[in-house]
């Protein structure tokens, strides 16, 4: 799964969090080339913004199961969705995948928190 450089997916880019991540990543060509970005929502619509400083598209999370192709997704929302909710049922699948809960939402709390790191290769 992993590539030469890594993909990123980043949910709810537009949030405070979201745009927090961005700006630390600014800089950062090796993340930035392979970002990808989806928003939990509850509006099926596509949100266009301006996101690390280039036009994006910021697609609704429809189908969860999409995130185990990265290797690692970003979790910058706070507010409860059914999306989220999908997001918390796909997680136990993603386990070559880093998944990184900024929001402290309790949904996604064990299912982040407890992932061994041995496991996705990282110690």
């Amino acid at each position: 799964m992993t590539s030469i450089r890594p993909k990123l997916a980043l949910i709810d880019p537009l949030t405070l969090r979201g745009r927090e991540f961005l700006h630390l990543l600014d800089g950062h060509s090796t993340f930035t080339a392979d970002l990808e970005y989806f928003h939990t929502s509850e509006e099926d619509e596509q949100q266009i913004a301006e996101l690390a400083g280039q036009p994006g598209v910021v697609a609704p999370l429809v189908d969860p199961a999409v995130l185990e192709r990265f290797d690692a997704v970003v979790v910058a929302g706070g507010d409860r969705s059914h999306r989220l909710a999908g997001l918390a049922g796909v997680l136990p699948g993603l386990d070559r995948t880093v998944v990184v809960d900024m929001g402290g939402l309790e949904e996604l709390l064990e299912l982040t928190v407890d992932r061994p790191l041995a496991a996705l290769g990282v110690l």
